[in-house]
């Protein structure tokens, strides 16, 4: 499935991150998926701040280029009050448990290994489709 433009979309994800991985996490969902693509966490903070609208639904960080950098987004991003029910899910470099409860003490909803998102999508697609159906 494309992904679709913000206007077509069921759901609008907020996708931090290397833009090549986009269409290989995102173009399988069931869902008709609208992304708004950040090269990093600051600038996707940055437009939550400075946005009359929310630039998207639900956000998906890909915390394996610097788990520092998450923190400082976590941190910022659940200081907002007015951010505090936006989903945040966490792709964490393996298995590291220990990392992952760190993301979740910091405020992510979720985390989960990129590895195992990019092999077969599954974990992801299961928690975006909770996500929009609850919705």
């Amino acid at each position: 499935m494309p992904i679709f433009n913000k206007e077509h979309a069921d759901l609008v994800i907020a996708y931090i991150g290397e833009k090549s991985d986009i269409q290989q996490i995102f173009g399988l969902m069931p869902q008709k998926i609208a992304v708004v693509h950040f090269d990093d966490s600051n600038a996707c903070l940055d437009s939550f701040n400075n946005s009359d609208t929310r630039p998207a639904e639900f956000i998906l960080l890909d915390a394996t280029r610097s788990a520092e950098e998450t923190d400082q987004f976590l941190t910022g991003f659940r200081n907002n009050t007015a951010f505090k029910k936006i989903p945040i899910s966490v792709m964490a470099e393996g298995d590291d448990e220990e990392t992952c409860q760190r993301f979740l003490s910091l405020g992510a909803n979720f985390c989960i290994a990129k590895l195992d998102v990019l092999a077969d999508r599954g974990s992801l697609s299961q928690i975006i489709t909770d996500y929009w159906m609850s919705g």
